[in-house]
């Protein structure tokens, strides 16, 4: 059984020759960085207030399998008042970090930034 072999253009005008299977593994690793990257670059733009939000967000589902309520996120990001906190989700919403269902309680949902491009 022979594998499929793919051809494709080097440096210089020379040509290498890989498996079909090593080059798929290639294109999910390439396409897995640029996303990488593309989350990166986007959360550069937020403010350090809502960088630390995402990251109370993030490490509070972690731990308890569930979104905090806005009164948390406020404690743990070290805002005064849970209305900061509104503020600051509605922000990384807009920016595709999150979901939010305004009518449940705990009603955030985090995004991969990827994904919200294509939403």
């Amino acid at each position: 059984m022979t594998a499929e072999l793919i051809e494709r253009e080097a440096v210089a005008g020379s040509t290498i020759t890989i498996p079909a299977s090593r080059w798929a593994e290639l294109v999910r690793e390439r396409d897995r960085l640029r996303a990488e990257v593309a989350e990166w670059r986007a959360a550069q733009r937020l403010t350090p207030t809502q960088r630390v939000v995402l990251a109370a967000v993030r490490d509070y589902v972690a731990q308890h399998g569930c979104a905090p309520t806005m009164r948390e996120i406020a404690d743990l990001a070290g805002l005064n008042a849970a209305t900061n906190a509104f503020h600051h989700l509605r922000a990384l919403e807009r920016e595709g970090f999150l979901r939010r269902d305004k009518h449940r309680a705990r009603g955030i949902e985090l995004v991969q930034k990827t994904e919200a491009r294509r939403g």
